[in-house]
């Protein structure tokens, strides 16, 4: 037979070093018991393992093992649970004492248990050993106890009623009155500009039937209509202001508020130079989207002209817009001829193509398209499409990046003694028009530029 000595069945673990364990239960476990976990003083089952040998149904040596490594300082308490009873005794059983011990054994446990949760719950109560008795004075003080909490309870409850009436006694804003609502004591709301508080509960009908039989009040009266003294009134358009310099100066308006138009010699401060319109209007042209709607400005002569309706931001593509077709020969150690040149209107990415090939000479000889931009009276090299392929014709592309105002340059070059032959000159768009500058006539539809 076991022996269940005298024990509260629980064990708490405060962990040293990061471990998953096992942990010592610390107290006899029987077959069929099962543990509470708690870690942290938050109940825990899922993952958790009991390992114990059995002897006779029992086992001193149970251990539990944690799914993962538990922190330093974390905190485990193990608890016994009441054990399950077994319904097998047989008369004749030839093992029907052991399975008696086991039972008084799983008996004596939950016993144990019962006492273990009994004096957590109960923390305001001294254990009392229930061999000595309970004197006079424990029972008096009980009884002490027993007063004191009741008028505890009854305190608490003149409390509570306390507040709830202050509850009650705050105001509460509805908005604009409505017939078929809940209205308590204290709501208050507007009706024809004046505003009511509700006496008695009640749910609302008629206003006027509600307001004569007192289940609300008048609180605010609307005042009459009128000017009233040092009001602003819409109608008058600030006509009514006691000083309408002081009041520009206040704003910080200045004397520029009272013209109907502002020349040069009213601007003194400098804040519009031609830098900055200068700046705005190349970011109007740059725009990807909006109108330019002035109606066919012109600058100084040759310079960008503008015309009615948007221009469209060029994008490089396969649509022809400008080509030079003839066959061109440049001879040995001739010098660069343009073969085309270009201003825009618009911003944005022109594709060039041209079909080159060497005629002549060794592959050391390139043909060459210089495509060159003249942006503000300086001349760079945006790229050079090149080849030495003999005999037979190659075409080659390159996009480039345009601003209104600019114009292009397409050059013929070679080297050496080779000569240079080049045909299907070609600038291309997506589809948009382009608009040549000086000379503002549109280009469209494949036309040939001499």
């Amino acid at each position: 037979m076991a022996t269940i000595s005298q024990s509260d069945r629980s064990t708490t673990i405060t962990l040293a070093s990061v471990t998953a364990g096992p942990f010592d239960v610390g107290f006899l476990v029987l077959s069929g018991d099962s543990l509470n976990l708690y870690l942290n003083g938050e109940k825990v089952s899922t993952g958790w393992i009991l390992s114990a040998s059995y002897t006779d149904g029992y086992s001193d040596d149970a251990r539990v093992s944690a799914p993962s490594a538990l922190a330093i300082g974390d905190v485990l308490v193990i608890d016994g649970a009441q054990p399950a009873s077994r319904d097998d005794y047989v008369a004749g059983d030839p093992g029907l004492v052991t399975k008696l011990n086991q039972e008084f054994s799983r008996l004596w446990s939950a016993v144990q248990d019962l006492h273990r949760e009994t004096a957590r719950s109960l923390r305001g109560l001294e254990p009392v050993d229930p061999d000595n008795g309970l004197s006079a004075g424990d029972i008096g003080a009980a009884q002490g106890y027993a007063e004191d909490a009741s008028a505890a309870a009854l305190a608490a409850a003149a409390s509570a009623a306390a507040a709830a009436a202050a509850e009650n006694s705050l105001l509460r804003w509805r908005g604009a009155w409505a017939t078929g609502t809940l209205y308590r004591p204290n709501d208050i709301f507007f009706q024809a500009g004046s505003s009511y508080v509700t006496v008695t509960q009640h749910t609302s009908g008629t206003f006027a039937t509600d307001l004569s039989a007192g289940r609300v009040t008048m609180f605010a009266q609307q005042g009459s209509a009128g000017a009233g003294t040092g009001d602003m009134l819409a109608s008058q358009n600030l006509n009514d202001l006691a000083s309408k310099p002081t009041a520009r100066t206040n704003l910080g308006l200045g004397a520029l508020a009272t013209l109907s138009a502002v020349g040069t010699s009213q601007i003194t401060d400098g804040s519009v130079t031609e830098a900055k319109l200068d700046a705005a209007a190349q970011a109007k042209l740059n725009a990807t989207s909006g109108d330019i709607t002035t109606n066919d400005l012109h600058g100084a002569a040759g310079g960008v002209r503008l015309y009615m309706g948007a221009l469209e931001r060029l994008e490089a593509g396969t649509q022809v817009r400008i080509r030079k077709d003839a066959q061109v020969i440049v001879a040995s150690g001739a010098s660069d001829n343009t073969r085309l040149s270009f201003g825009l209107l618009q911003g944005g990415t022109l594709r060039v193509s041209v079909d080159l090939r060497r005629e002549g000479g060794t592959s050391s000889n390139y043909m060459r398209l210089i495509i060159l931009r003249v942006r503000a009276g300086v001349t760079s090299d945006l790229t050079i499409l090149q080849t030495n392929q003999f005999a037979s014709f190659i075409t080659l592309t390159a996009d480039i990046s345009v601003l209104p105002g600019d114009e292009i340059r397409l050059v013929q070059a070679t080297s050496g003694t080779a000569d240079c032959y080049a045909r299907n000159l070609r600038i291309q768009t997506n589809g948009q028009d382009l608009w040549p500058a000086p000379t503002g006539g549109l280009v469209e539809g494949n036309r040939v530029l001499s």
